[in-house]
């Protein structure tokens, strides 16, 4: 059975500036989001990611290229982005009313939903035992799951949320994980944008990660990760360890993480020519494991190396 799609993009860019001197902020983006997923769209800071939200929400018009939305190609975008919530990463509410009372007010000045489909958000992201308190009484945290309680008052089927996690601490980011599980679980889908890779990565089913205005690597998590494996090595000398394993040519890449602790990219069956190289060149290993790479880890070797990943 074919993925539906929710979100594509074909050859998406956008340009700033004139024809003499321009910024390409987004470069030629393909990208195919499906029902279901929990999309994580991944970059640093001024990689493009807000701009391609721009476009997608029709905030920004793209310079060339084409955005469709739940496979549909031919209504007016207008139309179709009332299927979509969207979650910024500054969430503001009148902090005298209570969280109930604020997604009422909005409600009313927006004519989208009752208080039935209220009660179902807030019920949703696991605000109903806070929802009459006041909102200067929320964390952070609280606040950002209102944002997203309002931004699933139409019932939307998509989700797009710009960097949700800026600004939080531990635990607001436990309680957004939480939040994005009880979305998964009601059937929507979510396109996250963040700079936060290692946080992202516990959430997301699929990712696409960004960079300058250009996609790297997109896939899901297990695909991406799978092609990269770890060695972790705990040796009596580690700056020997590097300088030694960075002139063997199947070692993709070599790192110290901490005192005593290197890790390198390799194929799991050479960690037993890794040992033995490192013992006959008296090196001695008191601890070694195999495990799939960080998604920061694969960004990272992926811009060392200058690859894009199909």
């Amino acid at each position: 059975m074919a993925e539906e799609n929710v979100i594509v993009t074909r050859g998406l860019t956008k340009r700033f500036g004139n024809k003499k001197k321009s910024i390409i902020a987004v470069d030629n983006l393909d990208l195919e989001v499906h029902r279901g997923e929990v999309f994580g769209f991944l970059g640093p800071n001024g990689s493009g990611k807000t701009t391609t939200i721009g476009m997608l929400l029709g905030l920004i018009w793209p310079t060339s290229g084409s955005i469709e939305f739940f496979g549909d190609g031919k209504s007016k975008p207008a139309k179709l982005l009332r299927k979509v919530g969207v979650v910024m990463d500054s969430p503001s509410f009148f902090s005298h009313l209570s969280g109930l009372n604020n997604l009422w007010y909005f409600a009313i000045i927006t004519n989208c939903a009752s208080r039935g489909d209220i009660d179902k958000a807030i019920e949703m992201v696991g605000l109903n035992e806070r929802g009459k308190d006041k909102v200067r009484t929320y964390s952070m945290g609280m606040k950002q799951r209102l944002a997203v309680a309002l931004s699933l008052m139409h019932d939307p089927e998509l989700v797009i949320m710009d960097e949700p996690t800026n600004g939080l601490d531990p635990t607001g980011i436990i309680e957004f994980r939480e939040t994005i599980r009880r979305l998964r679980e009601n059937g929507k889908t979510v396109f996250i944008s963040s700079h936060l890779l290692s946080e992202v990565e516990k959430v997301c089913s699929h990712v696409a990660l960004i960079n300058r205005g250009r996609i790297l690597a997109k896939g899901s998590v297990g695909e991406l990760l799978g092609k990269m494996k770890a060695i972790w090595f705990k040796v009596s000398d580690a700056d020997g360890a590097i300088c030694l394993l960075e002139g063997v040519e199947w070692i993709k890449s070599v790192k110290k993480k901490e005192t005593g602790l290197v890790v390198a990219e390799a194929e799991e069956e050479r960690a037993y020519e890794i040992n033995k190289l490192l013992i006959s060149n008296g090196i001695h290993v008191n601890e070694m494991k195999i495990s799939e790479g960080s998604l920061e880890d694969f960004f990272l070797a992926t811009i060392d190396a200058g690859e894009t990943v199909k």
